[in-house]
């Protein structure tokens, strides 16, 4: 459910909200017992989840040229599995995440986007009041910078560029207590360029290159990688 309110033609404000209810049945038809003890193959029975969501932006355009955005959006998830012959267990995912948005077009050709958005994450399962080798509450505290360009120096010519940046420093070392060293604590970069040519009507080549980055703090995580990516998209309309 949702809505749209326009007071002035330079004003706008969206809100909406959504709630969600999954079950998920597993039926298995087959599983096999372990012969040490009474564990099967199979034995995840049912996961239900349930969510709210709810998102609320303003838009302002000052000028022909000029518009600014402000949206937060907020998660709440709750995941109850089963496995068999158990009972229910409940976790839970927590997300707040607010992003300011600005659109400029100096010029007729030019278009220039730029973009900072904060995301709150919290996560917590039945595992942080384990007896034995807690695992606590895991948190992401994440900032990501955007920066995206298309520029049309021609009406059948377009050369798009864009750069995001995104910065987690969220470690904390649990080790003293038993648990693992918990919360995300990367940097990632995520740089592209890319032509949108149309040859004549009907006809469209678009190349493209993007380099992506992933640091991730070695007291965290090992899963650092580069990736070099080149693609060539060709459409035709007939």
């Amino acid at each position: 459910m949702g809505g749209r309110v326009i007071p002035y033609k330079w004003f706008n404000m969206t809100a909406q909200v959504r709630r969600r209810a999954e079950l998920n049945d597993y039926d298995d038809v087959r599983e096999s017992a372990n012969t040490d003890s009474l564990a099967k193959s199979a034995f995840f029975e049912e996961l239900k989840i349930k969510g709210d969501e709810a998102e609320t932006k303003l838009t302002w355009k000052p000028y022909s040229w000029l518009q600014n955005s402000l949206r937060y959006q907020f998660l709440n998830n709750k995941y109850s599995p089963r496995a068999e012959t158990e009972v229910h267990t409940k976790s839970r995912m927590l997300a707040n995440i607010i992003t300011y948005d600005v659109s400029m077009q100096p010029v007729d050709p030019l278009l220039v986007t730029v973009s900072f958005s904060h995301q709150e994450l919290s996560v917590k399962t039945p595992a942080a009041s384990a007896a034995s080798a807690p695992l606590p509450g895991f948190n992401a505290g994440v900032n990501s910078w955007l920066v995206s360009t298309s520029y049309s120096p021609k009406e059948n010519l377009t050369f798009n560029n864009g750069f995001q940046y995104s910065r987690a420093a969220n470690f904390n070392d649990f080790s003293a207590t038993g648990s693992v060293p918990f919360g995300a604590d990367f940097t990632q970069y995520d740089i592209s360029t890319g032509i949108d040519w149309s040859l004549k009507k009907g006809v469209k080549i678009s190349p493209s290159y993007q380099y992506a980055a992933y640091d991730a703090n070695p007291l965290v995580e090992i899963g650092d990688y580069s990736a070099h990516i080149a693609w060539l998209d060709v459409s035709f309309d007939w």
